[in-house]
């Protein structure tokens, strides 16, 4: 079956829409990025007014405190923000924060903050990592991202998936229904 751009970009949404989410959770998880700070950072102020909880951020050099600082300007209270500094992957922002995690969450439920593109593989690393966590996701598209530019990053992630779980750093694709082939062999 040859799958043509809007059928790729329809499964794709689907894969990621199909995630679940935690909007009750005692603890938002951001993970940090070189880039589209402002982004993140109304994301994580909007999902912290939808209810008030324990905010960590992880990422690095100056990622995490350059997002806190402009969630604070958004009205996310300083007192409610804690950072993890030194991650440079996804599989280190899961690993380097599991103490913060732990100190924030009594019940071990989470809801993660990551890019729509990369959210099947965020998944996938949180439920690899924190295995008796109950685990949201709630993505967001770069303002910057056009439809097709998502499909683009969306295939490179499918790769990095097959690549992660390979090494076992993550739990199988096939836990979402992702066959990462069904994007590679098209792209």
């Amino acid at each position: 079956m040859e799958w043509h751009y809007d059928d790729r970009h329809a499964r794709a949404t689907d894969i990621i829409d199909a995630l679940p989410e935690n909007k009750h959770s005692d603890v938002i998880f951001v993970l940090g990025s070189a880039h589209s700070h402002d982004d993140i950072a109304d994301v994580v102020a909007e999902r912290f007014r939808a209810s008030e909880r324990a905010v960590i951020i992880s990422g690095h050099a100056n990622e995490s405190a350059n997002i806190k600082a402009l969630a604070v300007a958004r009205g996310v209270p300083p007192s409610r923000i804690e950072c993890e500094n030194n991650a440079s992957n996804t599989l280190e922002n899961f690993l380097f924060s599991e103490p913060l995690l732990h100190g924030a969450s009594e019940q071990k439920t989470i809801e993660i903050i990551c890019k729509d593109y990369s959210a099947p593989r965020v998944f996938l690393t949180a439920t690899k990592t924190l295995p008796q966590w109950t685990i949201g996701i709630h993505s967001y598209r770069l303002s910057a991202v056009t439809p097709a530019a998502f499909l683009d990053k969306f295939v490179a992630e499918t790769q990095k998936i097959e690549k992660y779980a390979s090494k076992g750093d993550i739990t199988s694709p096939d836990t979402i229904g992702l066959d990462p082939d069904l994007f590679v062999a098209q792209s």
